[in-house]
């Protein structure tokens, strides 16, 4: 993932895990340089009730990392994990 994108393709993609770990649901961002964590071990909790989609969503505003999540690709179905292809539209910052 370029730090910078390309104004004419702003799309991005990063992968995501979401896991059924001992206390819920979770989702871990891989090889990100903000939502993978300072040990590439973080993860976050899924609300309950609250869509993958939008729940991928707000981390990613709130991180600014994204303007807005285009959409969710699944890449494999393990037992009790699937990995997504997550496709986002960047933050464009002017300052």
């Amino acid at each position: 993932m370029s730090q910078f994108s390309d104004v004419q393709n702003p799309h991005e993609s990063v992968m995501l895990i979401v896991a059924e770990l001992d206390t819920g649901t979770g989702l871990h961002f891989c090889s990100h340089p903000v939502l993978s964590g300072a040990n590439s071990n973080l993860w976050f909790p899924l609300p309950e009730g609250q869509s993958l989609h939008c729940a991928v969503e707000q981390l990613m505003i709130m991180n600014h990392v994204a303007h807005n999540v285009v959409r969710l690709d699944v890449f494999h179905k393990g037992d009790q994990h699937t990995d997504y292809k997550v496709i986002f539209n960047t933050e464009i910052r002017v300052c």
